[in-house]
């Protein structure tokens, strides 16, 4: 997939036989957003979505990942929503991956009103490799009203580990500091 400024994909359904797809939709060439997936469906791969350029944004709506035998997300840069969306890898696979691959540009995922489930011991995995790891290379995220299903382990990221998530918000980085006072949680508007 390529594609620049304003695009859209909508209503695309990706079957493949087992063994034969590396990556379903593949979205790493340079300046693929902003972008709107609406209604995609894949089904069978190595991986799912691998979603690569650093300074591109996509909005997946709807999105349906089915039975990829590595990892159904796989978001290593750039900025990512997934809004009312359905992962379940019953072979075992990751869920969702964030990582960062460079200093320089660390991405943001933002996962809301979704299920994540499957077999496998992890399902939502944040890393970095960078040369010296700390909370400021790591992959940013916020999930809210996110539930995870049938994992050993629900996350595992830098600084926050779940066993369970069962639509609480969680964030990857505490919230900046203002001089107003207020509570230290999104407004949760829909």
């Amino acid at each position: 997939y390529v594609g620049n400024n304003m695009v859209s994909v909508r209503d695309v359904r990706i079957v493949a036989a087992t063994g034969s797809c590396l990556v379903g939709l593949s979205v790493e060439r340079k300046w693929p957003g902003p972008v709107v997936f609406e209604g995609l469906e894949i089904d069978g791969c190595a991986t799912g979505i691998r979603f690569g350029y650093p300074y591109a944004n996509a909005l997946f709506r709807g999105l349906i990942l089915r039975n990829q035998r590595v990892v159904g997300a796989d978001f290593p840069r750039g900025h990512v929503t997934l809004v009312n969306f359905a992962i379940d890898e019953a072979l075992g696979a990751l869920g969702v991956r964030l990582y960062n691959t460079n200093a320089t540009a660390a991405g943001m995922a933002n996962l809301f009103d979704g299920t994540i489930s499957g077999t496998g011991p992890l399902a939502i995995k944040s890393l970095t490799n960078v040369a010296e790891p700390s909370t400021a290379w790591q992959p940013r995220f916020l999930l809210r009203h996110v539930t995870v299903i049938g994992y050993a382990k629900a996350l595992d990221a830098f600084a926050v580990q779940k066993t369970v998530l069962s639509g609480e918000e969680v964030l990857s980085h505490p919230p900046a500091e203002t001089v107003f006072p207020s509570q230290l949680v999104s407004l949760d508007l829909p």
